[in-house]
């Protein structure tokens, strides 16, 4: 039987029946190409906005498949001038990513990618489909992403996270929302809001868990400012993280069926693993002072202590004495300077290894 039109159905008898049953249709058919524009049938939820960037870890793999690695030396200040093998507590893990790590301890913290289609992960429930995964060892750390976020209006005071990761038995997962705020050019975490902490307590096998933070309000007159979505691991060896999420509560509820992540397609621009400036971009400029002149550059919003890392592997007393965007100047002891940076021929023969970041990192959560 062929459905009838609109003007088919039109009630008979008095015209303000025939406005009011054409005013009913119109709000339905609106209603209906809403809920269409958000992806999904007539009816159903729209699927939650995830404000987070790279929320599956599968943009830009630009990561050394053996992993990057992060020393913190036990009772050493950190200093963002200092290399990563020298007192630096901070460097980016993953575009849109970063870790900080506690001077409390000797150790290396190792961040690597992992395809969850691989044994033993592989048809494991609870991984979505669509990520890829950041494999971790190490006992202590926190890593997080910074962002802003919409505020103001009907629908954007209120905020979530998740998390979504595996790991060894005792290890101890916080996760919560830091506001950040700015001096100068210089950011640092306070205000840590929405904790929620969750203790593994199998490993056998690895089995991913989703962990989100409580309600927080975002809702801030005038000005939201810059937040940072964290995850602390304590206690920890190893294991996977799968996914994460943050969305607005008051819009999408407190806990969507769906979510809707979007691709970034510059993350190639927004961050560069370890990479080798040679001794050919190198020159001396002082006493036991180098110059490394970069071949890019480097986009900062903030200090460029918060978008650029340095690793000198085995040489630890170089400290950074300028970062532009285009060079970094480091001096070096007189021994390691003569026996490490120069040749007989008082020639640069190190390289320099540097990391960018478009996001900020080293904003201070130790």
């Amino acid at each position: 039987m062929t459905e009838k039109t609109l003007s088919q159905r039109l009630p008979v008898g008095d015209p303000r029946n025939k406005v009011e049953f054409l005013a009913d249709e119109f709000e339905k058919t609106a209603a209906d190409l809403y809920a269409l524009i958000n992806g999904l049938s007539s009816g159903s939820q729209p699927a939650a906005v995830n404000l987070l960037k790279n929320a599956g870890f599968n943009e830009n793999a630009d990561m050394q498949q053996q992993g990057i690695f992060l020393r913190s030396k036990s009772g050493v200040t950190p200093d963002a001038m200092k290399t990563t093998y020298n007192g630096r507590s901070s460097m980016a893990i993953a575009s849109h990513w970063a870790v900080e790590v506690p001077q409390t301890y000797d150790g290396n913290t190792e961040f690597k990618p992992f395809s969850p289609t691989r044994s033993p992960l592989s048809g494991t429930a609870g991984i979505p489909d669509n990520s890829n995964c950041l494999n971790f060892f190490g006992k202590e750390f926190t890593f997080y992403q910074v962002l802003t976020v919409p505020h103001n209006g009907k629908n954007h005071s209120k905020l979530k996270g998740r998390i979504t990761l595996a790991a060894t038995a005792g290890t101890v997962v916080t996760v919560g929302i830091a506001r950040l705020y700015s001096n100068s050019d210089k950011l640092q975490a306070s205000r840590f809001e929405g904790e929620t902490t969750y203790t593994f307590a199998g490993n056998d096998p690895f089995q991913p868990v989703s962990i989100d933070t409580k309600e927080i309000t975002c809702l801030r007159s005038p000005d939201a400012g810059m937040m940072a979505f964290y995850v602390k691991i304590e206690n920890g060896s190893s294991g996977y993280v799968y996914d994460s999420k943050l969305w607005h509560v008051d819009q999408f509820g407190d806990n969507p069926a769906q979510f809707l992540d979007s691709h970034n397609s510059t993350a190639y621009a927004d961050y560069m693993a370890w990479k080798n400036i040679t001794s050919t971009s190198a020159e001396i400029v002082g006493v036991n002072t180098v110059k490394w002149n970069l071949n890019r550059h480097f986009p900062m919003c903030f200090n460029p202590a918060h978008h650029i890392a340095i690793n000198h592997q085995m040489i630890d007393s170089a400290v950074i004495t300028e970062l532009t965007p285009d060079s970094i100047t480091v001096n070096y002891s007189e021994t390691e300077f003569n026996s490490r940076v120069i040749n007989g021929s008082n020639q640069v023969y190190q390289m320099l290894r540097v990391q960018y970041s478009v996001m900020p990192f080293g904003i201070g959560f130790y």
